[in-house]
Order: structure tokens, then C-alpha cells, then sequence
């Protein structure tokens, strides 16, 4: 009786560890570490994304928040990130030490659902650094899906397109020493790309996208090597026990 509780013991942690652990890393730097990290579930559905990390701006119809919908469905955890333009604009932004200085790579990575509805609404998804990248789906038009990044005098396509009604894993990376950067959509890279030269601090992140009516969804990139290592933890305790 008492190994079976030991086991069950062990079921139980290995799971609620891998229910914490869900929450994972959105931005780092090569040398000072983990800059933002937040899977949006500390805070109440409805409301405004963890104030100690997040600044946000939302007016008129347009709208920022943390909710727990079942459409389109939790990609990591039980909760994301809201984002509707609306007729107004929206943006969330996360502030962290200005890493320019320290030269080094930032790596920002995070699941995005980008909503297309009804034929003609089109979510786009845009992501700045400070004044030194600016990325962003759609900026263009037509076709919808390019993402585009701006290079200092115009924005360019990146070669790389969303899918609508998925959700994609989005990273970047960017070499701080040689002015450049990459961006990974689902494991596909986009190759080297320059950024934009006019900055000077690398201190902000700032979330929002182009399109009225229809909505996008950031949530963070889980990490399922923690989980895994857990289990196998737990399945071990469970055969010691049984012998």
C-alpha cells in the first residue's frame, strides 16, 4: 500500500511540475540571460497581461488581453495572449535592461495564431525591438501572408509567409555585433537579414498587429525536454517501487 501511494506520489509532482513548467522563456540575451518570460497564466482571464513586465496601450474598440477561450484553443497552458486592432491600434510592450552595449545574440521566441475570418479579415502580426527591428505580416497587402522587415529606408519581404488559423512558432535572433538578424517560422529561417541601424538602445519589445477586426494570439513556446525528463523521473520511482 504504501509504495502505491509512494508511486502515485510521484505521478502527481511529475505532473504538476510539467503544468508549471509550461510557462517558458519569450526573450534572452548570450550573456545576461533571461530577459522576459511570461506564459500568460498568472493573471485573471479578461485582464490586462502581468503588469511587472508588460505596458499596455488599447483604445477605442481596439483591445489588449489574457483570456482563456476555447477558440482557438491553448497552445501552452490554459491561457494567451488577446490582441484585436479593431479601429484603433493596441500594443503590448515588455521593457528589460538595455542589452545594445553588451553585444552578444537576443533571442526572442514565442507561438503565434494569426486569425483569418469570413473571407476578408486578416490578422497581422507585428513585433518590434526598440528602433532597431521592425517586422511585421502583410505590411504589403497583398498577398497578405508575407512578412516583411524593415531595413532602414523600406520594408522588404523576408521570404517567409504565415498560416492563417495555426498556431506557428516564431524566433528570432539577433546578432547585436554584426547588425543582423534571422527570423525561424516553424523551422524555416529566413536567412541573414540587416536591421535597421538607426538604434541605439535594445530595451523593449513591443507586441501588436496591422490589421482591423481580426484578432492574434501570442502565448509562450513550451518546453517539452523539462517535461520529458520529469516523466521519466516519475516512471522510474514507480518501477523502484514496484520491485
Amino acid at each position: 500500500m504504501r509504495s502505491k501511494v509512494l508511486a502515485i506520489g510521484c505521478v502527481m509532482t511529475v505532473f504538476l511540475v510539467c503544468v508549471s513548467s509550461a510557462q517558458a522563456v519569450l526573450i534572452t540575451h548570450s550573456t545576461a540571460g533571461t530577459l522576459v518570460s511570461d506564459g500568460f497564466e498568472g493573471v485573471r482571464p479578461g485582464s490586462d497581461p502581468d503588469s511587472n513586465i508588460w505596458t499596455t496601450v488599447d483604445a477605442g474598440s481596439a483591445l489588449v488581453e489574457v483570456v482563456n477561450d476555447a477558440s482557438p484553443g491553448p497552445y501552452s497552458g490554459s491561457q494567451y495572449l488577446y490582441s484585436y486592432r479593431g479601429t484603433n491600434a493596441a500594443t503590448v510592450t515588455a521593457n528589460f535592461t538595455d542589452v545594445m552595449a553588451l553585444g552578444g545574440t537576443l533571442h526572442f521566441e514565442a507561438m503565434v495564431y494569426t486569425k483569418y475570418e469570413d473571407g476578408t479579415y486578416y490578422g497581422k502580426p507585428r513585433m518590434d525591438f526598440a528602433d532597431v527591428i521592425y517586422i511585421g505580416a502583410g505590411l504589403k497587402n497583398n498577398p497578405q501572408e508575407n512578412i516583411y522587415v524593415y531595413n532602414g529606408s523600406a520594408f522588404v519581404d523576408s521570404g517567409l509567409d504565415i498560416t492563417y488559423n495555426q498556431w506557428q512558432k516564431w524566433e528570432i535572433d539577433y546578432d547585436i555585433d554584426a547588425g543582423s538578424y534571422e527570423i525561424t517560422l516553424d523551422g524555416t529561417s529566413s536567412g541573414t537579414l540587416t536591421h535597421f541601424a538607426g538604434g541605439t538602445t535594445l530595451d523593449k519589445m513591443t507586441l501588436t498587429h496591422l490589421n482591423n477586426y481580426s484578432p492574434v494570439y501570442w502565448d509562450a513556446v513550451p518546453e517539452p525536454m523539462t517535461c520529458l525528463l520529469l516523466s521519466l523521473g516519475g516512471v522510474l520511482c514507480m518501477v523502484r517501487k514496484r520491485k
